[in-house]
């Protein structure tokens, strides 16, 4: 971890709530991305249409 004035970076507010921002904006892409993965593997069978969660993964 990085260092800045002899502490990790992690520990000063601001970058904190800033690498938690960045942490919730992963976690969302990577679920919707996940429900896009499903939509498509579950339209495989159903001949159901994916492309809501497809452009919901692609425009986050």
């Amino acid at each position: 971890e990085r260092e800045a004035f002899g502490q990790p970076i992690g520990q000063f507010q601001g970058i904190g709530f800033k690498l938690a921002d960045m942490k919730t904006s992963i976690e969302a892409a990577r679920g919707l991305i996940h429900r896009a993965a499903l939509a498509k593997t579950r339209s495989k069978k159903t001949g159901e249409r994916y492309t809501l969660e497809a452009s919901m993964a692609k425009l986050f």
